[in-house]
């Protein structure tokens, strides 16, 4: 359960981030000049429909964030890569070396760090981008996201699209006002190891979820539900097995179940769980 639960929280690895191939000889003059990362912004834009607004927006995120700290160490930490391109021993894909692992890592980072009704107002956004997507882009994104598939840049160009049909203006601002907040957090504290939930509430927070999902499932009819333990008992046993549309399935509904505990102690308490396992 604890890698389903990770990533419900993990989403941010669909990041707005660009897969784009950017010259050698381009790198180290970005780093001097502006953000590696908003200059790989454009051509991603380019391939999602965006209003004006939308493209502010977006570019606001990227101005307001992405520090030149975060830039230098992004690109000090991928140094050999950048050599083997300027010799001309690696590939072009920067998406797949900088940027995506490292961006990510801080942003989940700091999902563990902001305040527990900011992620709940995060991840119903997210559960509103979820269940806009197709069942495969969905699967495959919090697959990616929580570390059984490797990163593919066609599952964040779908996700990115799902942002912008489906999040309004102020949603869509809100959306990364708080995957800002959290980047931020998770690169000022980067070396520091993440919190652990003591025991007693953990051991307490589980068995909350635990009966959600139970009491949740009944909501089903019998074919459904059968179904639906079925992918249970396929995810505790090997998730990687699971398909992208039965993982999707899955995580949706074990994020629904949570953000619609009604006790709000009890569901900031299973959330805390999901986001500190």
């Amino acid at each position: 359960m604890s890698k389903l639960s990770k990533t419900l929280v993990t989403l941010a690895l669909c990041s707005a981030l660009s897969i784009s191939s950017v010259q050698a000889d381009n790198y180290f003059h970005v780093k001097a000049s502006q953000p590696l990362i908003v200059s790989m912004m454009a051509p991603y834009v380019d391939k999602v429909e965006m209003t004006s607004t939308q493209k502010d927006i977006l570019r606001s995120f990227f101005n307001e964030v992405v520090s030149q700290d975060v830039v230098d160490y992004l690109i000090d930490s991928n140094l050999n890569y950048f050599k083997g391109v300027e010799n001309g021993s690696a590939d072009m894909d920067v998406g797949k070396h900088l940027g995506m692992d490292k961006f990510v890592l801080f942003v989940n980072k700091g999902l563990k760090l902001i305040d527990i009704q900011t992620l709940n107002e995060y991840l119903v956004l997210e559960q509103e981008i979820l269940d806009a997507m197709d069942k495969d882009t969905c699967g495959g994104l919090l697959k990616m996201n929580s570390g059984i598939a490797q990163i593919d840049s066609n599952y964040l160009l779908k996700s990115m699209r799902a942002r912008m049909q489906t999040l309004s203006d102020d949603k869509l601002k809100l959306y990364f006002d708080i995957q800002a907040k959290a980047l931020k957090l998770g690169f000022a504290n980067k070396d520091k190891q993440d919190p652990v939930m003591p025991s007693e509430l953990k051991t307490k927070a589980s068995e909350i979820l635990q009966q959600e999902m139970v009491s949740y499932f009944q909501n089903f009819n019998d074919d459904e539900s059968q179904y639906l333990n079925k992918l249970w008992e396929n995810y505790l046993s090997n998730p990687r097995d699971m398909d992208n549309d039965d993982y999707c399935v899955l995580g949706t509904l074990m994020l629904d179940a949570m953000l619609n505990i009604e006790n709000k102690e009890d569901r900031y308490l299973v959330l805390d769980l999901t986001r500190l396992k």
